[in-house]
């Protein structure tokens, strides 16, 4: 697959920066095409936010936004389709023990026994502090022990020893060190984040190009699953 517009622009979430990095090294092998990443928070009051770059009239060949932020920005796509989807992991420090979090029997239990949880401010932390915690029956009994990390990741502040396990996204998660990921929530429980493509006509290639076995093999390495769907037309 090769093409004469050699350049596409894309505007993506920041915390998908290792898939997206990885992604666009083998699309560029795969097509000779180079992907310049812009990579922000998706919306805020930032000027430099993916939304408000797209209501500023920026329009790049593609834009990758969570499904909740699909309304807030202007439609100037030909081509939408799922891009891969996001789950939410666990991790603790890395010099402490690794616990079973593989049922929501034993989340539950390693909640109830440690002393403080971090969470972020984004979608991810608003699940874990409220309906995953009330889905194990322990919100009461663990409201005292959330700790909100902002400005910074989670893992960042499970490094510092701020908190004796954490929740995010588990893209987030992965490469940071002094942390130690136990794995994305149990099945059961688990919310993931669903991250649509929009494409101009000019970056369409590239949407294709995520529908590949290739690209699902990168994706996997880069903490986000694959898409379910069959291309695009």
């Amino acid at each position: 697959m090769r093409t004469d517009h050699q350049t596409i622009s894309i505007f993506a979430p920041e915390a998908f920066q290792l898939a997206l990095q990885q992604l666009a090294e083998q699309f560029r092998n795969a097509t000779g095409i180079t992907a310049t990443l812009t990579l922000n928070p998706v919306a805020g009051p930032s000027a430099d936010t993916l939304v408000n770059r797209l209501r500023a009239g920026q329009q790049p060949d593609v834009a990758l936004l969570p499904t909740a932020a699909l309304d807030m920005a202007p439609d100037i796509w030909s081509t939408r389709a799922t891009a891969f989807r996001s789950p939410i992991a666990i991790a603790v420090p890395g010099s402490s023990a690794r616990p079973d979090i593989s049922s929501p029997e034993r989340l539950r239990d390693v909640l109830l026994g440690v002393g403080s949880i971090a969470h972020s401010a984004a979608g991810s932390g608003a699940y874990v502090s409220g309906p995953l915690l009330n889905a194990l029956g322990i919100r009461e009994q663990t409201a005292h022990k959330l700790r909100l990390i902002e400005g910074r990741s989670v893992g960042q502040a499970l490094a510092e020893g701020e908190a004796e396990i954490g929740f995010q996204q588990l893209a987030e998660l992965l490469g940071v060190p002094g942390i130690a990921v136990l794995g994305p929530l149990p099945a059961e429980l688990q919310k993931t984040t669903e991250i649509i493509a929009l494409a101009r006509e000019t970056g369409e290639h590239w949407v294709r190009y995520l529908q590949t076995a290739e690209a699902a093999s990168c994706m996997v390495k880069g903490g986000v699953e694959p898409p379910l769907e069959t291309p695009p037309a």
